[in-house]
């Protein structure tokens, strides 16, 4: 079972300043001997008890790069450090480097961002409650910068884009988006499938270069969808669903097509949804429903009543809800008396075999 959803995207080039996440970065060193110290560094830390074989300075400007890429929010501390070579009287100001939130979340996952600045092709999706994000697809390029051919004013779409510091998070890459430049291309709008594929532990939620993880398996959505059609006809808990008996249609175990399956507030395109067990809702329907299974079951003649039993009974046991009360329910002479049509002639004669042996 997979759900699928029509969303329109809207593909924009935009002139950015923003970070993508690189691999074994070195910097993340500094960034967890940061978190390990409380959140506060400084340089000469740094150089002593982690970069020694670099300089004192090379340990500075490392952190003012990480500082000016928005990890690092410097401070000016209330210590100077004396400079041994030069008099007393010379002193150096200290600045601690305080991690901000962006710094904490990169030490605690382990994840660097390089910052960069250049154009952007952007796949933002309408809002949707399953893609918080709205970027689904960002494409780098290298081509030149044109600031002048058909470019417009940025939208407050692309504006909410830079308003913190979010992580957009794609199959193979992840950015920040910083700043944008005021004017932007917009390119075309587009409309490409939400996927919404369940399975035993929870559902991948994809489109285009986005993928997430939801909180819901495969029998969570099953029975999401067939309570919303069916309320209290559908037993959960035995995943039946009760309908009303029809000589046109006795199969026990169907297929159901769902018109418009929802989840929370996102409607999906119609699905069907295969092998469901169903179920009479009443024992009157109960009782015609296994009289026409047994009408249309009787294959062979039977040569004892105890024979027709044991077959009655047999398909009585298909019927989950009622199989207790439809055992022993039926004889075979009641049955017989119940085959009054021309259609019924072979059964019957299949039923009073036993009859014309003893008479």
């Amino acid at each position: 079972m997979i759900l699928k959803k029509d969303i329109k995207t809207s593909v924009y080039e935009v002139i950015a300043d923003y970070k993508v996440k690189i691999e074994n970065a070195p910097f993340i060193a500094i960034l967890k001997f940061a978190e390990e110290n409380g959140g506060v560094i400084y340089q000469s830390l740094v150089h002593e008890e982690l970069l020694a074989p670099l300089s004192e300075k090379a340990c500075g400007n490392l952190l003012e790069r990480l500082t000016s890429m928005g990890y690092f929010q410097k401070e000016q501390s209330d210590d100077f450090r004396h400079l041994p070579q030069y008099e007393d009287e010379f002193q150096q100001k200290i600045f601690n480097y305080k991690l901000t939130e962006l710094g904490y979340e990169s030490a605690q996952k382990e994840e660097f961002y390089d910052q960069r600045h250049g154009l952007l092709k952007l796949h933002v999706a309408e809002e949707n409650e399953f893609i918080e994000q709205r970027v689904v697809k960002v494409e780098e390029s290298n081509r030149d910068i044109d600031r002048e051919t058909e470019v417009q004013k940025l939208n407050s779409e692309l504006k909410e884009l830079t308003k913190s510091t979010v992580i957009i998070k794609l199959k193979k890459d992840s950015f920040i988006l910083d700043k944008f430049e005021e004017k932007c291309k917009v390119l075309k709008t587009e409309t490409h499938n939400l996927t919404f594929a369940p399975n035993n532990q929870n559902s991948i939620v994809n489109i285009l270069d986005f993928e997430n993880d939801e909180n819901y398996t495969e029998s969570d959505l099953k029975n999401l969808f067939l309570t919303s059609e069916f309320g209290k006809h559908f037993i959960k808990d035995r995943g039946i669903v009760g309908v009303r008996f029809s000589s046109e249609n006795i199969v026990l175990n169907r297929t159901f097509n769902i018109s418009t399956p929802q989840i929370n507030q996102t409607k999906f395109n119609s699905i069907e949804i295969p092998n469901i067990k169903v179920s009479p809702i009443t024992f009157e329907d109960a009782k015609k429903w296994h009289s026409t299974l047994l009408k249309v079951q009787i294959k062979d003649y039977f040569l004892s009543d105890k024979e027709f039993t044991e077959f009655a009974n047999r398909e009585a046991r298909k019927f989950e809800l009622y199989s207790d009360s439809l055992t022993n329910s039926i004889s075979r002479k009641e049955f017989a008396e119940q085959l009054n049509t021309e259609n019924d002639f072979y059964a019957k004669a299949k039923l009073g075999t036993i009859d014309f042996l003893n008479y």
